[in-house]
């Protein structure tokens, strides 16, 4: 019985895998079309140049500014994608609110949960790849400015950006994505997430100690940074890289769990 019974799952949960990844498929196609994609697309691609030319403008050795050309191109590539998956993940979940699709889309079958995912995997994804591009041409752009990062460098900001980028971008997705759910709104997630990364920011700079704060997404992410980025926070308080991925892990997968628990017991048929 116990064999007959798991020759009955292992398709049905195949079926579902493949249910699964058509929801994501069709997830990644809707976000390809939404015009904030392609204004976070643009704003990514650019952002690195922008940051290199400014920089160079003012001062033409870059070691008198930071430590290296990758630690300009990686910084500004994980910050925007930071705020890509803020503003992607309130269009994505939040619109289903705003135009009230997300009742057909459960009447189609689709649970709960697996939708919540698709769209969390489809905002994460999509920022990863966009941020991918920007650090490859970040690269390019620097060494056309004279900077010329090394192979090391290069090869360092590509691999870091794949870490890091989906790392820190679950925290500010799982937030906004809580956001858009307890406010059914496009509005309510994008303020969420906003609240977190800039005040979280303004913190981080200004070297504010407040409770928890060491749990919170930025110093994290500058601790694991290093470089410039890592003297910004406060003396005595950067937490080693294995601490910082910890928490920021632990950030994001605690705000997922609670927009899943809100979302399964949301009514999101009124």
């Amino acid at each position: 019985m116990d064999r007959l019974g798991g020759l009955v799952d292992a398709p049905e949960g195949c079926h579902r895998m493949r249910l699964w990844i058509g929801l994501l498929a069709s997830e990644l196609v809707k976000l390809r079309h939404l015009v904030v994609f392609r204004a976070v697309a643009l704003s990514l691609l650019i952002g690195p140049g922008v940051m290199i030319l400014a920089l160079r403008l003012v001062a033409s050795d870059i070691t008198t500014v930071v430590q290296s050309p990758g630690e300009v191109v990686l910084g500004s590539v994980v910050l925007l994608a930071a705020f890509g998956g803020v503003v992607l993940s309130a269009a994505i979940l939040g619109r289903e609110f705003d135009q009230g699709t997300a009742r057909a889309q459960l009447l189609r079958g689709a649970s709960r949960s697996g939708l919540l995912l698709a769209k969390i995997a489809a905002a994460l994804l999509s920022v990863t790849a966009v941020a991918l591009v920007a650090a490859l041409l970040g690269v390019g752009e620097a060494w056309l400015v004279g900077w010329e990062p090394t192979a090391a460098q290069a090869a360092e900001v590509i691999v870091r950006t794949l870490a890091l980028v989906p790392l820190v971008s679950l925290a500010y997705v799982g937030v906004t994505m809580l956001g858009a759910i307890l406010g059914r709104s496009a509005a309510a997630g994008m303020l969420a997430g906003l609240a977190l990364f800039l005040g979280d920011f303004l913190l981080s700079t200004m070297r504010a100690r407040i409770p928890l704060g060491e749990w919170l997404p930025v110093s994290n992410l500058f601790a694991l940074l290093g470089g410039t980025f890592a003297l910004v926070l406060p003396s005595g308080v950067a937490p080693s890289a294995s601490v910082a991925v910890g928490r920021l892990t632990a950030f994001g997968v605690a705000s997922i769990l609670a927009a899943a628990f809100i979302f399964e017991r949301q009514d999101v048929h009124q």
